[in-house]
C-alpha cells in the first residue's frame, strides 16, 4: 500500500487568512503566492504528496474571499473530476485540509473535521448556485467596504438586486 504522501487523492484546501496576518492582502490580490505557502507547509505535514506542484494539472482555484474580517482562499488540488454543472450537487466534494494563517508570519495545517468540511463545501455550493449552473470557477468576492454582493446574473433580469450588510 502506497503512504499517504505519495497518493493524489482529491483534495479541497481552505486556507484562512485573518486580518493580523502578513499575508492577509497578498492572500486575495496574489493567491499564487499564500498558495505556494500552504502547500510547502502541507508538503511538511504530509497532507499531500511532497511532489506537488502549483500548477494548472494539480491546482484549481476556486474562491477568493476578502471581508474587513477575514480572507479564504479555497482551491483543489488533484480534482480531476470536477464538473461544473454539478458542483452545485451534495456528494461532489473531496476531503477538505485548512491552512490557517494568523498573527504575523504564523501558519499551520490540518485535516478539517466533518463540521467545517459542511461549511467549507456549502460556501462553493452557495456561489455556484448564487452564479448559476454551470459556472466555471474561481469566484472572487471582495467585501472590505461592507457589501457582500450584487446579483449580476441571468435572475437579476426578474429580480432587484439586493446589497447585504455584515453587522457591525
Amino acid at each position: 500500500m502506497a503512504s499517504a504522501s505519495s497518493d493524489r487523492v482529491p483534495k479541497r484546501i481552505l486556507i484562512d487568512v485573518s486580518p493580523f496576518s502578513d499575508y492577509r492582502d497578498e492572500a486575495f490580490d496574489d493567491p499564487d503566492k499564500v498558495i505556494d505557502i500552504a502547500l510547502s507547509l502541507l508538503k511538511r505535514k504530509g497532507l499531500i504528496p511532497a511532489e506537488t506542484q502549483n500548477n494548472q494539472s494539480d491546482v484549481k482555484l476556486v474562491i477568493k474571499l476578502i471581508s474587513r474580517y477575514d480572507t479564504k482562499v479555497i482551491f483543489d488540488l488533484f480534482h480531476d473530476t470536477f464538473d461544473a454543472a454539478r458542483a452545485h450537487l451534495y456528494g461532489q466534494d473531496p476531503p477538505v485540509c485548512i491552512v490557517s494563517m494568523r498573527h504575523g508570519k504564523r501558519e499551520k495545517a490540518y485535516p478539517a473535521n466533518r463540521s467545517q468540511e459542511l461549511k467549507v463545501d456549502f460556501e462553493i455550493r452557495f456561489l455556484h448556485n448564487r452564479y448559476g449552473t454551470g459556472c466555471k470557477p474561481p469566484f472572487s468576492e471582495d467585501s472590505r467596504q461592507g457589501s457582500v454582493w450584487s446579483i449580476p446574473s441571468r435572475i437579476s433580469a426578474i429580480m432587484p438586486s439586493t446589497t447585504l450588510r455584515y453587522k457591525t
